[in-house]
């Protein structure tokens, strides 16, 4: 099993972006697939009344437009500080990004230089809506960081159906098996 992450952290950072806005942090793309099962986040403000969504997403270089992988409603977050979360799974493909959707009444705590990477945002929310086109921001990030796990690296099917569709053999859950048939997974 290897661990994933995604994102370049979720930090008390020294600006913030607005509300209402699809984000996706190019800085620190998952290296690995599998599944995203933990999240750090950190608003500046935030309505307890509102719900937000987490997100891996990827870029397709064939209609330069970002495309949702998975999403989750997390429910709602305290501002503040940084805040954790989990029981979930997203799907996570080795080069996927983290992303997130704010709504109205919620600011993310954002660094407007100093990476390598960046955001691309767009206004409102388009997760799971069909690939999108976003704006870019070189160089900037915002303050999100999943965490997860990858599994079968060494083994890709068991009776021609893909590991990564597997959640049990035998009743016994997939995460914990580390050999089938003497073969390391």
């Amino acid at each position: 099993m290897t661990a994933i992450d995604a994102g370049p952290g979720a930090i008390d950072r020294a600006s913030y972006m607005y509300e209402d806005y699809t984000l996706v942090d190019y800085n620190n793309a998952a290296n690995a697939s599998g599944y995203i099962n933990y999240a750090e986040l950190w608003f500046v403000t935030g309505v307890l009344t509102y719900t937000l969504y987490i997100a891996t997403l990827y870029w397709n270089p064939a209609t330069s437009k970002y495309g949702t992988r998975d999403y989750f409603n997390i429910g709602t977050v305290s501002p503040g500080s940084k805040q954790t979360f989990s029981g979930f799974l997203l799907d996570v493909t080795i080069g996927d990004y983290a992303g997130v959707y704010y709504p109205v009444g919620y600011t993310i705590e954002w660094s407007t230089s100093g990476y390598s990477g960046g955001v691309s945002y767009k206004y409102g929310q388009w997760l799971g809506t069909g690939e999108q086109t976003y704006t870019d921001a070189a160089t900037r990030a915002c303050s999100i960081y999943y965490t997860g796990y990858s599994f079968w690296a060494n083994i890709l099917k068991i009776n021609a159906m893909l590991c990564t569709s597997i959640l049990k053999i035998n009743d016994v859950p997939i995460v914990t098996i580390s050999q089938v048939n003497g073969v390391s997974t």
